[in-house]
């Protein structure tokens, strides 16, 4: 137990140390702010005032609750994949070797990665949870209630947990540093678009929607969304139709349709967490290969 502490300890010294990592990690998130404060904002606002004729300060909550739940979606990616970016490192730079033949186990040393990226990964999710609420409250809105601070709190874990398995399969996939930089830029893009944040998915053509529900943090960011938006909803469309309300939320993505059903909360946790346990599953089969191929 003493080994994976120090394992995990020297991995988050390690990437908390490097300022240029810490920066790329978040570099999605401040591209997604930035483009959601020049150009998104009006656009989701005024979506959503053709759907009804509300106060433009309550649609501007609505919408700014929705964008800022899929940014703490966005960081469970982010920041994962540049904490495991130090496997890649320590194998460059020949450390990987010398723990193999080092008295420390390889589960272990695997878990003392997998560790890492999972607590800075929810620590910083936590700190993304409280700058949203000031921007939010700053921009004419209410703080979330205390329940429902406790559930996304909740769904920090699992969608870090989740995003630190996808992750770390992926990486388990790369060998060299240009190579773990091209799967950073390509993550760090498409990562956006996978939460529907870019563009609510129920603007996108037919066959993308279907491609996106294959994706579980599509789910994450559903979730959080959902929890996010609960009072701003109410407020905006109090005393409308269910169906223009039910057509906001599953364009908006926070209600999501399969196959004529409506998938549950439940059903959405239940994605994300075996999706998750079948990449780790995958990415140890892997890592038994890398290692076999590094000795």
């Amino acid at each position: 137990m003493n080994t994976l502490s120090s394992l995990i300890k020297r991995n988050m010294l390690m990437y908390l140390k490097n300022r240029m990592a810490v920066f790329f990690s978040l570099l999605s998130v401040m591209t997604i702010l930035g483009l959601y404060i020049i150009f998104l904002a009006n656009i989701n606002i005024n979506t959503v005032q053709s759907l009804i004729n509300a106060n433009r300060q309550a649609i501007a909550y609505l919408v700014n609750s929705w964008v800022m739940a899929g940014i703490i979606i966005v960081n469970s990616v982010t920041v994962t994949l540049s904490v495991l970016g130090i496997m890649i490192d320590d194998e460059t730079n020949n450390h990987m070797a010398s723990f193999l033949v080092s008295p420390v186990s390889r589960l272990k040393l695997t878990l003392g990665y997998i560790s890492s990226s999972f607590i800075i990964g929810t620590i910083m999710c936590i700190l993304t949870l409280v700058l949203s609420q000031v921007y939010i409250v700053s921009s004419g809105g209410n703080f979330l209630t205390i329940y429902q601070i406790l559930r996304v709190l909740g769904l920090i874990i699992i969608s870090v947990f989740s995003s630190t398995c996808f992750v770390f399969f992926l990486v388990s996939l790369v060998r060299t540093s240009g190579s773990f930089s091209a799967l950073s830029i390509i993550v760090g893009s498409f990562v956006g678009f996978a939460a529907g944040i870019y563009i609510p998915v129920g603007e996108l053509p037919n066959t993308v929607q279907t491609a996106i529900k294959y994706i579980p943090i599509f789910y994450d960011t559903s979730l959080m969304q959902s929890v996010y938006t609960e009072t701003p909803v109410s407020k905006v469309f109090a005393g409308t139709s269910p169906d223009i309300v039910s057509e906001y939320l599953h364009k908006t993505g926070i209600m999501i349709n399969w196959g004529g059903n409506i998938v549950s909360d439940l059903s959405k946790i239940a994605i994300i967490t075996i999706s998750g346990t079948i990449f780790i599953i995958l990415s140890v089969l892997l890592m038994r290969k890398r290692r076999m191929v590094s000795m």
